[in-house]
């Protein structure tokens, strides 16, 4: 960029191989139109799902080509007038091939169940390094939605990377800070995921409201700093992980959507959890290891557990 850009929809669309967008230090700011009656986003992949997209010229993509892309040295921000689950990284061509680079941007997003990076089906690996995320979103409902259904999903998370990503080729989600988010920080379902030096302050007010969720195997978690203003630390779901070097600092208020009574916000169940290793991990070839991390646990209005195995 060579000055600020404002757009009414998406800012950017990208299609093909070998793209380096330098930002420049100057600022992208999308959805300021508004965006109609779907979202927008500030930069995106798949622009075959887009309403937006038949007006314009060139030919959609779908994927057969893929995208390799490199996006720094600038802000992505989000407009007060963006449709809601207007990501401000969007990319979901199934089975993306080429690589994504994300590195040393500030993300401001604040509408409802809007992800800083949402990630779907990319086959190629994704490093996301040193950015700042400032996450004000409040609500991750689709119209209709349950809060149970929402944060199943985990829509509230800031990070979402749901891949295929090899070990040969691993993501690598590190040394960002994350201040805000309504759910949780980062969630990474890819085997071979390396997830360090992340600084991570969610303010949660879903359930499942990890600072980090890693349901793939073999990832690598470390060197990570979690410490909520509410919500829990690190939680396992995969097979033959290894978790160390973490230091982790958890509570839970009373300010669970979905626990509440009678209209007022309540407890969520088992209050906070420090390091959660669930199902059937604990019993696989090998196995997840955890060791050497510094675990603190407020237990504050709910209670809970520095460290917890279940489903086995």
């Amino acid at each position: 960029l060579i000055s600020n850009i404002t757009c009414p929809g998406t800012c950017f669309y990208v299609e093909g191989k070998g793209i380096r967008l330098n930002l420049s230090g100057y600022s992208l700011t999308y959805g300021a139109g508004g965006g109609g009656s779907g979202p927008v986003y500030g930069i995106e992949n798949n622009p075959c799902a887009d309403k937006l997209r038949p007006a314009l010229s060139s030919p959609c993509d779908r994927g057969k080509s893929g995208v390799s892309l490199e996006v720094f040295g600038g802000s992505i921000l989000q407009s007060e007038h963006a449709p809601a689950f207007s990501h401000a990284l969007s990319f979901t061509t199934p089975h993306n091939p080429g690589g994504l680079s994300f590195h040393n941007l500030t993300i401001v997003i604040r509408k409802t169940g809007t992800q800083a990076l949402h990630a779907d089906g990319q086959s190629g690996s994704i490093h996301f390094r040193n950015n700042t995320i400032y996450d004000s979103v409040i609500s991750i409902n689709h119209p209709g939605q349950s809060d149970l259904l929402a944060r199943s999903y985990f829509q509230g998370q800031a990070v979402w990377i749901s891949g295929v990503t090899h070990l040969a080729d691993p993501d690598q989600i590190a040394y960002n800070v994350i201040v805000g988010a309504p759910q949780g920080g980062i969630r990474d379902t890819s085997d071979g995921a390396e997830i360090f030096g992340n600084d991570i302050r969610q303010n949660a007010t879903y359930s499942n409201d990890f600072c980090i969720d890693v349901p793939g195997d073999g990832q690598q978690i470390h060197d990570n700093y979690c410490h909520p203003l509410n919500g829990r630390g690190i939680h396992v779901n995969g097979e033959n992980s290894h978790i160390y070097r973490n230091k982790v600092i958890v509570r839970e208020a009373k300010v669970n959507r979905e626990y509440g009574k009678r209209g007022k916000m309540g407890c969520e169940f088992g209050g906070a959890f420090g390091i959660q290793v669930e199902d059937d991990n604990v019993s696989a070839v090998g196995g997840t290891v955890v060791t050497g991390n510094d675990v603190t646990l407020n237990t504050g209005q709910c209670g809970g557990g520095a460290f917890r195995i279940t489903g086995w």
